[in-house]
């Protein structure tokens, strides 16, 4: 059994529609061992909401291109080749679906965003646990 610790930021939150329409905007992933890790970033489809690019300095120039808080441009990819690199990071941990992959993170949204965003990708068997 191999143990993700996942997280990620979004383009914002909401509650009220169950986080329907939030994207994913950078993934950080690492295995409980240490040995593999991922980092992503996303170009989401949508704006980052002001609140969110408070939180975690991303934003999307007057071009459409991702940049940090300083300004410059961020390397990202759009969100299906994204989630997919995703998709192959636990497929790879999870020796292609022979070992069941648990992904950990604190907060029970992310885990509905998550699942939202890549349940038509992932090809490995996935628990979620979320810490409170």
């Amino acid at each position: 059994m191999v143990v993700v610790f996942y997280d990620f930021e979004t383009t914002h939150l909401d509650n009220k529609a169950r986080h329907r329409g939030v994207q994913i905007v950078s993934i950080g992933a690492v295995t409980s061992s240490g040995k593999a890790k991922f980092k992503q970033h996303i170009l989401p489809t949508i704006p980052i909401s002001k609140r969110a690019t408070e939180i975690h300095g991303l934003y999307k120039d007057h071009n459409g291109q991702l940049c940090n808080k300083d300004g410059d441009l961020v390397d990202s990819v759009n969100p299906r080749e994204g989630l997919n690199n995703f998709k192959n990071f636990l497929n790879k941990v999870c020796n292609y679906g022979k070992d069941p992959v648990i992904l950990v993170r604190t907060k029970y949204f992310f885990k509905a965003i998550l699942y939202t965003s890549i349940s038509l990708f992932i090809l490995c068997e996935i628990h979620a646990i979320s810490q409170s």
